[in-house]
């Protein structure tokens, strides 16, 4: 399983109290058509952010080869 961005592990902690109360059920996008619109709100990912990990981005070189390269932020590079 992979590591909860930082929506998810605020919800986490906010009901982790309720403990074997609660279930909860996943709804797809299409069926659940009353969502709340700053839940689905993309945030940046950033320096800022708990789970910030450099982005990876496939491109394409002059030759056709598929090549996978870490992108590393001007705020981190010197």
């Amino acid at each position: 399983m992979k590591q909860p961005d930082r929506h998810i592990l605020r919800w986490q902690i906010a009901i982790q109290d309720y403990g074997s109360n609660m279930t909860t059920v996943h709804k797809d996008g299409n069926i659940h058509k009353n969502s709340d619109g700053l839940g689905r709100w993309p945030l940046s990912n950033d320096i800022d952010n708990p789970s910030y990990v450099p982005e990876k981005a496939s491109h394409r070189s002059q030759n056709k080869e598929s090549v996978l390269q870490t992108l590393t932020p001007p705020s981190l590079s010197n």
